[in-house]
């Protein structure tokens, strides 16, 4: 049996989204010092992930009684989509930018009124 998770359940796994997406835009702009040859891959394993975070945003943070899964055919959608932009662009930023679901801004959005705690 699977459980529901409390309010400060979701609370909690929202910060940690909003940490970690924080964490990619940051950690996207280093991609372009890798060798050229593996650039593609790490950009399109952050975007799979990142794609994970949509999931859990769009089943209300709940992580516990829901498994966020990819399909096969929006694995297929991303890596097609990254492959056509990195074609374009061969720029980590503007691909990750253009294909992922991290937000631009702050991460997950607003939430301080809500009492969400916000990372640093």
């Amino acid at each position: 049996r699977r459980e529901e998770p409390s309010e400060g359940f979701r609370r909690a796994v929202q910060f940690e989204l909003r940490r970690a997406e924080q964490r990619y835009r940051k950690g996207v702009a280093g991609i372009e010092y890798l060798a050229d040859g593996g650039q593609f891959a790490v950009v399109l394993a952050a975007v799979l992930y990142a794609e994970h975070h949509r999931l859990i945003r769009n089943q209300d943070f709940d992580v516990l009684s829901t498994r966020p899964e990819l399909s096969r055919s929006r694995k297929l959608w991303l890596v097609a989509r990254t492959w056509w932009n990195w074609r374009r662009f061969r720029d980590p930023v503007t691909v990750f930018r253009r294909v992922s679901a991290v937000p631009a801004g702050t991460g997950v959005g607003g939430g301080a009124e809500h009492g969400i705690p916000q990372p640093k």
